[in-house]
């Protein structure tokens, strides 16, 4: 069982219960103010992974009587506030590492009463045997034929773990993909990356011979550092490649091109939110995010 950015990219996911791996449901569209998580096809993380033990919260949603985010927000592809009986409903779970620091729930006024909040402890050169950890989410979204997704968030970065440029923290990935039986392949990709002087957004896509294609990067605006932000990604496949347009606020933040990306055959999108530290940082990374909402066009 695989999950892949493309038809023969070096990078395979690969899963493997004897290599202590563990795979979790993840499926089509759906409310996770209405309904858990969707059956569908299996998918791994990059690197041996597990379900953290406090991965699903048990306190129970309480609005006082009012009425969920979600439930106001009319119908979305996706759309995840945090809320529900257990703070991951809707999501597909990945750690990697010890992951000593729990992911855990916080107070949050954008879509009340809280946020999925994840800290990623920090990793230096010199830790004898030490390798970034990551907690991240991921919800694979089926349509047919799209041409398109647009994904909605609010995120709070309330420590960055970074000193220099030297290394990135890459807290939203979004991708137009492909389901060939228990396989995914990212056939055209956006991650945003977050340096200690600049916020960058890194594409790639699937070749003309089906394997690995382009890559490119743009420069964003900056990410504030303990301020919340409404991010919003538009990753767009185009004739010739693909675009990114992404904004704060309301306000642009930036642009990207791919070209040379082909795009074929997707049936589906992919969005991943967390804490996906694969590179060496000196301090903690500590991140909110809440009131999400994703759309496949």
């Amino acid at each position: 069982m695989t999950f892949r950015p493309a038809a023969s990219f070096a990078c395979i996911f690969v899963l493997g219960v004897g290599a202590s791996c563990a795979a979790f449901a993840c499926g089509g569209s759906s409310n996770d103010g209405a309904s858990t998580a969707d059956a569908g096809p299996d998918a791994v993380s990059p690197v041996a992974s597990k379900v953290h033990p406090d991965a699903s919260p048990d306190e129970p949603f309480d609005a006082g009587g009012g009425e969920r985010w979600c439930a106001s927000q009319g119908q979305h592809g996706f759309c995840s506030d945090f809320d529900g009986a257990k703070v991951f409903d809707g999501w597909q779970v990945f750690t990697s590492g010890a992951f000593p620091t729990s992911p855990t729930s916080v107070a949050s006024d954008r879509s009340p009463p809280r946020a999925f909040s994840v800290t990623a402890p920090a990793v230096v050169h010199d830790d004898a045997g030490a390798f970034p950890d990551s907690f991240f989410l991921g919800k694979l979204i089926s349509a047919k034929a799209p041409t398109s997704v647009r994904a909605a968030l609010d995120m709070k970065m309330d420590a960055l773990g970074l000193d220099d440029d030297t290394f990135a923290q890459s807290p939203i990935m979004l991708a137009l993909a492909r389901v060939d039986g228990l396989t995914t392949f990212y056939l055209l990709a956006a991650q945003l990356s977050v340096r200690a002087s600049r916020t960058e957004v890194n594409l790639w896509g699937e070749g003309p011979d089906g394997g690995f294609g382009p890559s490119g990067a743009g420069t964003l605006t900056p990410l504030p550092i303990g301020a919340w932000v409404h991010v919003e990604l538009e990753l767009q496949a185009t004739a010739t490649g693909g675009t990114l347009t992404v904004t704060y606020d309301g306000k642009p933040a930036g642009q990207a091109t791919l070209v040379g990306a082909t795009t074929s055959a997707p049936t589906g999108a992919y969005l991943e939110i967390g804490a996906r530290s694969e590179q060496f940082h000196p301090h903690d990374f500590v991140c909110a995010f809440d009131s999400v909402v994703a759309d496949v066009h």
